[in-house]
């Protein structure tokens, strides 16, 4: 068994060089293996997802997982796919990047969360020095980290000695595991891994290019808004549709109202409903546009013609 430099030498690393080692997990270039997991849900103890998934892995953060249900997976160079709730491969734009839950072997190559302070683990401190152990027949280190005063149960980290890869992450109190049951780092991988040539779904990433689309209108509009309010309005886009100029804001005013605009005919914004729950709702329209504004309390007659009377043309929309 290769026992790496730091057991070869016989020197307990601090568990700060241990922490180092975790960072530079990644480096390690290329693995493949297989990991165990359960994921609890902390609202509800008696839910978790359970399974194992094995992995494929190369630098700069490819990776596939493969579980029984087939491919789960695939984080390739130009698109990642990966399993929907019905069971397809959706494709993803490759900025988008999956894992750092337990359910997903990257947990265990990045786990310096841990100690810095970031996720779920923050505010843990090492009980002791790292004890010398071994895990799937590979020299490692085992640290029991002490929870801070406002959580209930400590954890325990297994850290291989050669690479700094986790083996095993467990916070035994609340049922939490990500466990390598094999690992083999620093194997030639196919680059083929990584891609995908079969069938896919693109709704997701289709929605995400419309939610850009969306914001970007958003940003770039000076819409029109009532000039005047009995406090005076600021306003903060909430939804809208750059092709048919529908939209709903907030005007960020005391009680809280929401303005929005739809074609004659159309359909309102989401943001209309999402604003509008058990509150008063005026509604009145022009040559174009159903209009409807959400207030805490009706307005006067005189202070909504005020409002409705203020809202100035819209040049790119003209009514």
């Amino acid at each position: 068994m290769d026992l790496g430099a730091g057991r070869a030498s016989g020197a307990t690393p601090s568990w700060a060089q241990l922490v180092g080692r975790m960072a530079a997990a990644q480096g390690c270039g290329s693995a493949r293996g297989e990991m165990r997991y359960r994921d609890p849900d902390l609202h509800d103890r008696r839910e978790a997802r359970t399974g194992t998934v094995r992995f494929w892995y190369a630098t700069p953060n490819r990776w596939r997982l493969e579980d029984d249900a087939g491919v789960r997976l695939v984080q390739g160079p130009e698109h990642s796919y990966h399993r929907d709730e019905k069971g397809r491969l959706q494709r993803r734009s490759p900025e988008v990047l999956y894992g750092y839950d337990l359910t997903h072997p990257a947990r265990l190559f990045d786990a310096t969360d841990i100690v810095t302070g970031v996720g779920g683990f923050d505010g843990f401190v090492p009980a002791g020095a790292p004890v010398p152990v071994e895990a799937i027949g590979r020299a490692a280190w085992e640290v029991r980290l002490e929870p801070p005063p406002h959580k209930a149960h400590g954890a325990t980290i297994v850290v291989d000695d050669a690479t700094g890869v986790v083996l095993r992450l467990a916070a035994e109190g609340v049922g939490a595991l990500a466990e390598m049951t094999s690992f083999e780092p620093g194997v030639d991988v196919d680059p083929a891994r990584f891609e995908w040539d079969g069938p896919y779904a693109t709704d997701v990433e289709d929605e995400l290019t419309r939610m850009r689309a969306r914001n970007a209108w958003l940003q770039s509009q000076r819409f029109p808004v009532p000039r005047w309010w009995p406090t005076g309005p600021r306003v903060h886009a909430h939804d809208g549709d750059p092709d048919t100029g529908a939209f709903s804001l907030h005007l960020e005013v005391d009680g809280d109202p929401w303005l929005s605009r739809w074609p004659l005919g159309g359909t309102p914004t989401q943001g209309l409903a999402e604003g509008s729950a058990e509150r008063h709702l005026h509604r009145w329209s022009d040559a174009r546009w159903e209009w409807a504004l959400v207030v805490d309390r009706a307005l006067s007659e005189e202070d909504l013609r005020r409002v409705v009377d203020s809202i100035p043309p819209d040049e790119d929309h003209p009514s």
